[in-house]
């Protein structure tokens, strides 16, 4: 047990995404704790504190509402009602106490303006188009350049929601232990989101430690 506790914490600790992330500054690793976090207090049974870290993470960043659809395998709809009532509350809240009101519009904007910035780059990052889309430019089939492309965004936009398509299937089909909902939600994460600069490696890596255990 002590020399498996030992190698996790190496593996984490001077993993190259988990060095980035802290190099860099970016939240992304703090967001995957809260993630692991909630899948940890969820076994324990803490439920309530489990779907606050959610909340948390889902209000961060939009995309860990992925994990949603563990509890949804579970059949815990009463807890998938209450994360998205305390995430609507979050939402409500921080409009009024920063931008001093409901805009909607503007909301939807800013979302459209950050997909365009991370879409500036199809072929950065560990996504499953962003594979592809590197396949093609290598292969000299297409030249994808860097800069905003609609196409672009879209075919990506489309990609992401065929993993996430066949990600529900597997899980639904299949009679599957937590551990193994929880891998199958980490390592598809990082290939659903387009996300440039392989900060998405780090679902991965708590991803493995998990499965390691």
């Amino acid at each position: 047990k002590t020399t498996r506790i030992i190698f996790a914490v190496v593996f984490l600790f001077m993993s190259k995404p988990l060095l980035l992330s802290i190099d860099r500054g970016n939240i992304q690793g703090f967001i995957v704790a809260l993630n692991v976090a909630f899948f940890y207090l969820s076994w324990l049974k803490k439920k309530l504190l489990a779907d606050i870290l959610l909340t948390i993470s889902i209000c961060i960043k939009i995309y860990p509402a992925l994990f949603l659809i563990y509890l949804l395998k579970e059949k815990e709809y009463k807890r998938i009602l209450r994360i998205l009532g305390m995430c609507s509350g979050v939402t409500t809240i921080s409009f009024y106490l920063v931008s001093k009101s409901f805009d909607l519009l503007s909301f939807a904007q800013g979302i459209a303006k950050g997909a365009a910035i991370q879409g500036g780059f199809p072929t950065s990052g560990t996504s499953a188009s962003s594979w592809f889309l590197r396949w093609l430019d290598a292969s000299n089939i297409i030249l994808v350049a860097n800069g905003s492309s609609p196409g672009i965004r879209a075919f990506q936009s489309m990609v992401s929601v065929a993993l996430i398509l066949i990600l529900s299937y597997s899980l639904f089909k299949h009679r599957l232990s937590s551990q193994e909902i929880c891998f199958l939600l980490l390592g598809y994460s990082a290939l659903i989101s387009p996300v440039s600069w392989n900060y998405n490696l780090i679902w991965i890596t708590f991803g493995l430690l998990i499965l390691i255990n």
